[in-house]
């Protein structure tokens, strides 16, 4: 009788299946130099090498290979793109490498059979899942030491973080629930029952988790306010993990049984295509500007390169062993020269008003509301308004109005002259719970940003 395949992790069954996978090694010519300005994708090396492997994304060509711990797994970059974190899965550590140098600054031990990694919005903690102990090692990424340990549910496969920081979701697969983590406290706030979770990603507007189901072949969308489920997506067989574009307009889905990647349209929350992709797909990564997805692959020891223009693969790279995870270097930002802030926020009735005055870096190329995200933090709320939404001219302003995730929202920036906005905006509808002073107010156009921390007046705004 053949037997079934199941999702890929690392304990315990899967060990096996992975060895019997892994195919020789293959020699790997190192390209040029890295370039400062190129976007980076690590993938790590399992079983045959125990490395990373750095590709340079404008040319799909390694760039670099670093040695970690025994069978390296999950993968995360912080927000700055200045360190990786690297779970090894036999040795019980994290590596944590200099993406300036491609070298091992730090060795980290925690839980058994650590896999997904995942870093925080601010880039102050990193979040380990540990398959075999059932429970997740929290890192504080200044002191690079275990700060807490939560207990979760049965082998722990995936970690995805809230874009606001709140809150970690951590899929269990072997007792069919996700766990949502308080990361004020690193206490458990919630779990819930989902049949065979796998891979967890969350909507870059934070108002939605997308979660694989392994037997039930199928994407659950959960709403992050009420932790419920609001939408079933089938896909193909054995979903594992998933990943979704910047603008949170498609999600894109390793399906392990079928040997496919699933694309959905998140604002319809069905399935537009799928794309072939060998035997075993797995990690999945999108590039900063959604242009291209990185899918690692247990039965090569090649990366899959798709082009989201046209879901097809457009480029295929030898990474030297049979690859696991996937993480890409983030967007980072050209800060603000100088922001200054004010808000009016009443929790309770979900309503703010809030006024920026930010002067541009100095390495700004300007900032284009038509064509660029603009993305707003107040406290415990973010939300993205989207490319596009945004009327006007540089001349006057920029206006938005309308709703987003359930937020009614209006914003208006208004240039000053001598690279100087201001930026205001009214929002009802928002989830305030748990804002209290200081007040973080985060304002980010395209590539140009900055935050600040404020006394805000509570109340009414006016």
């Amino acid at each position: 009788m053949k037997s079934e395949r199941r999702y890929v992790s690392v304990f315990p069954e899967s060990l096996y299946r992975a060895v019997v996978l892994a195919l020789l090694f293959l020699g790997v010519t190192l390209a040029s130099p890295r370039a400062e300005a190129s976007t980076f994708v690590y993938v790590t090396n399992f079983f045959t090498g125990n490395t990373v492997t750095v590709i340079d994304s404008a040319s799909n060509m390694v760039v670099a290979i670093i040695p970690v711990g025994t069978l390296p797994t999950g993968v995360a970059i912080t927000p700055d793109a200045a360190h990786l974190y690297v779970a090894n899965a036999v040795d019980n550590t994290v590596s944590v490498i200099d993406t300036a140098t491609n070298t091992v600054v730090a060795t980290i031990a925690v839980g058994t059979g650590p896999t997904p990694v995942a870093v925080t919005p601010d880039g102050t903690h990193a979040y380990v899942g540990n398959e075999a102990s059932n429970n997740v090692s929290v890192i504080d990424t200044a002191t690079n030491t275990v700060v807490a340990t939560v207990a979760v549910g049965l082998q722990p496969v995936s970690v995805a973080i809230t874009p606001d920081g709140a809150h970690a979701y951590v899929s269990n697969i072997n007792s069919s629930t996700v766990t949502v983590i308080d990361t004020a406290s690193n206490m458990v706030s919630a779990t819930l029952p989902l049949v065979t979770p796998a891979g967890v990603a969350i909507t870059p507007d934070g108002t939605h988790a997308c979660v694989t189901n392994v037997s039930g072949n199928s994407v659950a969308v959960l709403e992050t306010a009420t932790n419920a489920m609001v939408a079933t997506v089938g896909v193909g067989s054995q979903p594992g993990n998933v990943a979704i574009t910047p603008d949170g307009t498609h999600a894109y889905v390793t399906d392990q049984g079928s040997n496919d990647v699933a694309v959905i349209d998140t604002a319809t929350n069905t399935l537009v295509t799928t794309v072939a992709a060998g035997a075993f797909p797995l990690g999945v990564a999108i590039t900063p500007d959604g242009s291209l997805v990185y899918v690692t692959n247990l039965s090569t020891v090649n990366v899959l390169v798709i082009g989201t223009a046209t879901n097809t693969v457009v480029a295929t790279v030898p990474v030297g062993g049979v690859s696991f995870g996937v993480a890409i270097t983030p967007q980072t930002l050209i800060p603000f020269q100088a922001m200054t802030a004010r808000a009016e926020i009443n929790p309770a009735e979900g309503e703010f008003e809030v006024d920026v005055n930010f002067t541009l870096g100095a390495a700004s190329k300007g900032v284009h509301p038509l064509t660029e995200d603009v993305k707003l933090q107040v406290g415990n709320f973010s939300i993205t308004i989207p490319a596009g939404s945004f009327t006007g001219n540089h001349i006057e302003f920029f206006k938005f109005e309308g709703v987003i995730g359930g937020v009614r929202l209006a914003a208006r920036i208004t240039p000053r002259g001598d690279h100087r906005f201001t930026f205001r905006a009214h929002g009802q509808g928002a989830n305030l719970n748990g804002t209290t002073n200081p007040v973080t107010v985060g304002l980010v156009i395209g590539k140009d940003g900055g935050s600040t921390s404020i006394e805000a007046v509570f109340g009414d705004p006016k």
